[in-house]
């Protein structure tokens, strides 16, 4: 009996011991936090004249830039749109050579494969749709993000074919307005180029050479994907049906050119050093 008590009061010795070590280490890691400098994340910089200047003057300088070069910037699209519709058989005129500042000047000279009405197009685009949401639910956890994103083209699918079933007729967009539409969000996020990069690129410590040129290369990148953005939801409105214009408005409009600016910018930052990021 005499033995079991001190094999249990040893173990609680050695317990003990190795407690009172544990807290001493806490306390040491405690006290080294305490006088170690604030997180980036949670701290605050300033920012030096110099820098200060290429945040407020770049974004102006590009934007004026871009504003100059408007017309060079339509015309170009113009031509490239409608030689590509050539390509496709995409019934697409041009009003008149130079493009006006406001759009392209292109009108729709044929007749839309699948219209608004068309009932073949809306049961086809009902099963698709039907099996589409029913798809989503046999995704498993590892694919959430593509699960929910599906079923919402699928709501918003629905939406569309709702309004087209009962009121058919009241669509207030053609293919000639919704490509107008791209072009001039398309121009919008172009021209908010440089002011996006001035509050998340330009504050960076990096040299003004490259900060220029990682702009250019944004923004020729969009003047390059524009046309063919357009292109694209022609080629589909022509050849499927209207009832797919609310998904490709939203999905594959603005929302798509942000989310495109935002891996350009992830790509861009990734490239700097860690020095840059202090």
């Amino acid at each position: 009996m005499e033995q079991l008590n001190k094999s249990i009061l040893t173990k609680a010795i050695v317990q003990d011991a190795a407690l009172q070590k544990g807290l001493f280490a806490l306390e040491t890691i405690r006290q080294r936090d305490s006088q170690s400098s604030t997180h980036r994340s949670m701290g605050s910089f300033s920012l030096a004249p110099a820098l200060l200047f290429q945040i407020i003057v770049l974004p102006i300088v590009f934007c004026i830039l871009l504003l100059g070069l408007k017309p060079y910037i339509f015309a170009g699209w113009q031509q490239c749109i409608l030689f590509f519709a050539r390509q496709l058989s995409i019934p697409l005129l041009a009003l008149n050579e130079q493009p006006d500042l406001s759009h392209l000047g292109f009108t729709w000279n044929g007749v839309i494969t699948a219209t608004a009405g068309d009932l073949n197009a809306w049961w086809v685009s009902f099963f698709m749709t039907l099996l589409a949401l029913i798809g989503s639910f046999w995704l498993d956890k590892h694919r959430i993000p593509l699960k929910y994103l599906l079923r919402i083209i699928c709501v918003l699918q629905i939406f569309s074919m709702a309004f087209f079933f009962f009121f058919p007729d009241r669509f207030p967009y053609t293919i000639d307005s919704h490509s107008l539409n791209l072009i001039n969000m398309g121009y919008v996020v172009i021209l908010g180029i440089p002011f996006m990069l001035s509050l998340g690129y330009y504050v960076l410590e990096v040299s003004l050479l490259r900060k220029i040129i990682s702009t250019i290369y944004v923004l020729i990148y969009f003047l390059v994907l524009v046309p063919f953005q357009v292109m694209f939801h022609m080629l589909l409105l022509q050849y499927c049906s209207l009832l797919i214009m609310p998904v490709l408005y939203v999905c594959l409009g603005m929302l798509f050119d942000v989310l495109i600016f935002v891996a350009l910018y992830s790509q861009l930052a990734s490239k700097i050093g860690q020095q840059a990021m202090k």
